[in-house]
């Protein structure tokens, strides 16, 4: 089969979509973490020695601004891709020099996510994506996004079974469902085929309720009746993983 046309995906974002599905919709869940938070902690007791199952998943929850693409939480994720797309498009039409990236990025940076970048390797310079001759890949990233949430609510909606199954440790029905809508079907069906399967072409709503419901208060984090809301799930993240100390870019010589 390898080399035939069917082999491989019908697109980056349908690829990227399966991968976020987990990392958010499963990974990021409580229900998750309560099957296997233990064992983490386990294996990581001096760091995790006194945090409790509700903190940490307040913490891979936890909404705050940052320099790198690869670490950002669902909610600045997509501003990341804004801000690399708008760059694009400028390269592409001419109205923005390759030389002024760097400062077009910084500004962007300051004026979106309200951060200072402190060298290159921590801006324009991080993503392997153009220096590889990538043009035009970041929107897939969000493509991903949205149809990765789309395609979860459509099953949370017909098969709820899937996430009772998911909420017990066994993920295996939702891969075979995964594969029985997108993955056998190769680059044989488009996009707007396997978006079809999801009950209508891709819309932004599900993701958007999604990251809301994220960014709302939970009832499992709450203590004595207090109601906690984002700003409480940022500082008790903060806690666990505190901000990351950048150090300046070293210097390399031949």
């Amino acid at each position: 089969m390898i080399g035939l046309y069917a082999v491989g995906g019908s697109s980056f974002g349908m690829h990227e979509s399966q991968s976020r599905l987990f990392e958010n919709h499963i990974g990021r869940s409580a229900d998750f973490w309560a099957l296997h938070f233990d064992r983490l902690k386990s294996h990581f007791p001096d760091q995790l020695g006194d945090v409790s199952e509700a903190e940490f998943v307040c913490a891979v929850n936890r909404t705050e601004p940052g320099l790198v693409r690869v670490e950002a939480d669902e909610l600045t994720y997509d501003l990341h891709i804004m801000l690399r797309v708008r760059i694009e498009m400028a390269l592409m039409d001419g109205s923005l020099a390759v030389d002024d990236v760097p400062e077009a990025w910084n500004t962007a940076m300051r004026e979106d996510l309200g951060i200072d970048v402190p060298h290159d390797g921590l801006g324009c310079l991080q993503d392997v994506h153009w220096s590889s001759g990538y043009i035009g890949s970041f929107p897939t990233y969000t493509i991903g996004n949205v149809t990765a949430a789309q395609i979860m609510a459509r099953l949370d909606e017909t098969e709820p079974s899937l996430r009772d199954a998911a909420k017990m440790g066994d993920l295996a029905p939702l891969r075979a469902r995964l594969g029985a809508i997108v993955w056998q079907h190769g680059r044989s069906k488009t996009d707007a085929k396997c978006w079809r399967r999801s009950g209508r072409m891709l819309k932004t709503a599900n993701l958007i309720s999604t990251i809301s419901a994220a960014n709302s208060p939970r009832p499992q984090h709450r203590a004595a009746k207090a109601p906690v809301d984002i700003r409480a799930i940022n500082e008790c993240g903060r806690r666990i993983t505190p901000a990351p100390a950048y150090s300046p870019l070293p210097r390399f010589s031949c």
